[in-house]
């Protein structure tokens, strides 16, 4: 009889614990969240500060990508320049460190100076920024900024080619050229149940898709031969938020350069570097991500056409190659 009792105790107890794993369960389903949303909208500030400079998380300054400081003509290094052949180039400039919501070349309609209002995402001012021709001889144009948040620079003069102060060589290394590089991120591991920082190392070969010019770093981009997750732990703090791995303004650059040409040609320049392949349908991460309460959104691009979508990671697990770029170099 007290074996039976005790038995009968065990089944209750067992039924319990399989409700209670049961609730568990419904409170672990996945929401019905959408695998993939367009990208409406943008940071714009954070834009534009990454077409001039690289910064890391926490917005320290890292590396200098388009524009210099030229102590010659000014010692403030917030004040930087960029060499070009005229004002049309000035504009070109102009145009791409500004997100693709509105096409700047028919609003300006030659008046000067013209001003753009920087918002959020969800549509707040973050201040503006305005471009004018210069009336100084030996430059072109300036951008001019009243913008809080920006770090690291506030002004760019844009030089005539003929007037620039420094002796300017070639660089090395020209457009489709490839390039071998050796880099090295961070990536948090679990040790014992500690999290630690190691560094990854990995060797893979670049293409050169902007050459050298005067205050202008030469951009070398490739493609992962694997694919990556967002919601792996050594992925998400590793080589996707690395400066390697470029944000949404870099990436748009990435797209217009390749525009330019065929996609066959496009194509080619990747198939240069044994690495990753460019594909007409395939999307590649870069770094650009978003949570909500629910659901978390890693951000990609498809080269083919520009088309920009985020993509569902908290709850799923898409895989996809993704971007690389080295743009801080010298030569």
């Amino acid at each position: 009889m007290m074996k039976k009792k005790l038995f009968l105790a065990f089944m209750a107890f067992a039924a319990l614990a399989m409700v209670g794993c049961s609730n568990d369960d419904n409170a672990t389903e996945q929401p019905n969240v959408p695998e993939r949303q367009d990208v409406t909208g943008f940071d714009d500030l954070e834009y534009f500060q990454e077409y001039f400079i690289n910064v890391d998380s926490l917005g320290n300054f890292v590396s200098r990508s388009i524009g210099i400081p030229l102590p010659v003509y000014d010692e403030d290094t917030t004040h930087i320049f960029i060499g070009v052949e005229d004002l049309d180039e000035a504009i070109t400039y102009w145009d791409d460190c500004l997100p693709p919501i509105d096409e700047i070349r028919p609003l300006m309609n030659g008046n000067y100076p013209y001003t753009y209002t920087l918002t959020d995402e969800k549509g707040a001012s973050q201040g503006t920024v305005s471009f004018a021709p210069s009336t100084e001889p030996g430059f072109v144009a300036d951008i001019t900024t009243d913008l809080p948040g920006l770090k690291h620079f506030k002004k760019v003069t844009f030089v005539q080619n003929d007037s620039w102060p420094v002796n300017f060589t070639e660089g090395q290394y020209h457009f489709g050229d490839v390039r071998r590089f050796i880099f090295s991120y961070p990536v948090q591991e679990n040790y014992h149940g500690y999290p630690v920082e190691a560094i990854y190392t990995r060797s893979m070969i670049f293409v050169c898709l902007r050459e050298k010019g005067r205050g202008v770093k030469p951009l070398y981009v490739s493609i992962t031969p694997d694919k990556l997750s967002p919601n792996t732990w050594e992925v998400r703090t590793g080589l996707l938020v690395s400066n390697y791995c470029p944000g949404e303004c870099n990436t748009l650059m990435i797209y217009r350069i390749l525009n330019n040409f065929s996609f066959s040609y496009a194509m080619e320049l990747f198939e240069r570097t044994g690495e990753g392949r460019l594909k007409h349908d395939e999307y590649y991460w870069y770094d650009d991500h978003t949570s909500y309460v629910v659901s978390l959104y890693w951000r990609a691009i498809r080269l083919y056409d520009g088309d920009l979508d985020s993509w569902e990671y908290g709850w799923r697990s898409p895989e996809k190659h993704a971007l690389l770029k080295i743009d801080w170099l010298d030569e």
